[in-house]
Order: structure tokens, then C-alpha cells, then sequence
């Protein structure tokens, strides 16, 4: 039986999800009936019927002809939706080498945020983006790191917003839960100061005009041990 902490639906979906990333049910083999699955997590058939829904409009299912959901093999179809849904739902578990993969392609989209922004950085705006990232905290507080973490969330926001890239910002929106999530955890971590401190140079080293050194403390922010 499912554990019934979030709502029946959510329950469910991460119990068939769980089964099928742990490779229980294999890419291409359909999954049990809507009626054995509610007799199994003991719920009803709409809330099955809901679930199986949004599985596949994440990519983690499909249909066929008879209407059967088979599981999909996503390793061979990618779709930004499925990504997403991954990511939400392993969050915590993200492996440190995931962890770090994601990070690395967002400091790749950071280094185009720098050269769209180029020699056009303002005194207003970098002072407004330094102050930003001095928050004041309360390290004696159990939510320190998650204050931190909204922190430079709010700071990697207003810095894409002067990039002026669409493309930028809707990746930041998409991904927001899960590097939230990475940096508050990261932050807890102890790491924060080079992450703030190596942001601070960026700026510095952006206002005046170096942007191959503030492509350099970009990629220093982040770091993990073996």
C-alpha cells in the first residue's frame, strides 16, 4: 500500500515512478490494468486514471492503440518536460555527479549571460545585485542555508533579467525547485562563502570590463569533493 503523505494521486504517481527508474518495469512492457492498480495502492480508478495522466504528459508513458500505458523508454525520446519531472521528483537523491552536470550547464548559460550583458552593467545595477547577494542571515537558524539559497536565486534572476534573453529566464523558471534545492543543500554544506565570494568578483570583474575573468569566478563558485 502507498503512503499517503501528499495526495492519493501524487502517492501514486511516485510510487509507479520509483518502479519504473528503479528498472522494476522495463521500457516497452505495459503496466498492470487501472483496475489492478487501484486494488494494489487501494484508491479509486479515477485517481489511477488521473496519475497515469500526468505520466504521460511527462514523457514517462505513452499509449497504445488499445489504450494500454506502456512504460516509455526515455533514454532514447528526450523531452524538457520529463527532464523536469526527473529532476522534481529524484531532487534530494540527485547523485553528486548530477548534481554537478546540472551545475556546470548553468554556469555554461551564466558565461551567456556575462557576454550578453558585456561593457552595459550600470553603477545602479551593480550595486543593486552586491547588495543582493550580502542577505542578512541568522547562521543560528535551522533555515539558514534555505535564506541563502533564495538569496541567490533572487540574485541569478535580476542578473538574467539585465541579459535581456528569453531563453535564459525560461530556464531559470523551469528549473528553479530543483537548483533551489541543489544550492540550498549546497549551502548547508558550508560552501556558501565561495559561492557569494566568487560571485562578488564576477560582478567586480564585469563592471570593469573583464568578461573572461568574470567567466572565470563564475565556474569557481561551485565545488564537491569525491
Amino acid at each position: 500500500m502507498i503512503e499517503r503523505e501528499l495526495s492519493l494521486k501524487d502517492c501514486f504517481m511516485k510510487a509507479l515512478t520509483k518502479e519504473i527508474l528503479a528498472g522494476d518495469i522495463k521500457a516497452g512492457t505495459s503496466i498492470p490494468s487501472i483496475r489492478d492498480l487501484s486494488s494494489k495502492h487501494n484508491v479509486s480508478r479515477s485517481v489511477i486514471a488521473n496519475g497515469l495522466k500526468e505520466l504521460q504528459e511527462a514523457g514517462l508513458l505513452i499509449q497504445d492503440k488499445q489504450n494500454h500505458y506502456i512504460v516509455k523508454d526515455f533514454n532514447r525520446f528526450d523531452r524538457i518536460e520529463l527532464m523536469l519531472y526527473y529532476l522534481n521528483f529524484q531532487n534530494e537523491n540527485l547523485t553528486t555527479a548530477e548534481s554537478k552536470a546540472i551545475l556546470e550547464v548553468k554556469s555554461a548559460l551564466d558565461c551567456l549571460a556575462i557576454d550578453l550583458i558585456g561593457n552595459s552593467l550600470t553603477v545602479a545595477d551593480y550595486l543593486r545585485l552586491k547588495n543582493i547577494l550580502t542577505p542578512e542571515v541568522d547562521y543560528s537558524s535551522p533555515c539558514y542555508s534555505h535564506t541563502l539559497a533564495l538569496a541567490y536565486e533572487s540574485f541569478m534572476r535580476e542578473f538574467y533579467l539585465l541579459a535581456n534573453n528569453l531563453i535564459l529566464n525560461l530556464f531559470l523558471k523551469s528549473f528553479y525547485n530543483v537548483t533551489l534545492s541543489m544550492i540550498e543543500k549546497y549551502c548547508k554544506e558550508a560552501k556558501e562563502n565561495s559561492m557569494f565570494k566568487a560571485s562578488m568578483e564576477m560582478l567586480d570583474a564585469l563592471y570593469n570590463h573583464d568578461l573572461d575573468l568574470a567567466k572565470q569566478k563564475i565556474k569557481e563558485r561551485f565545488y564537491y569533493s569525491n
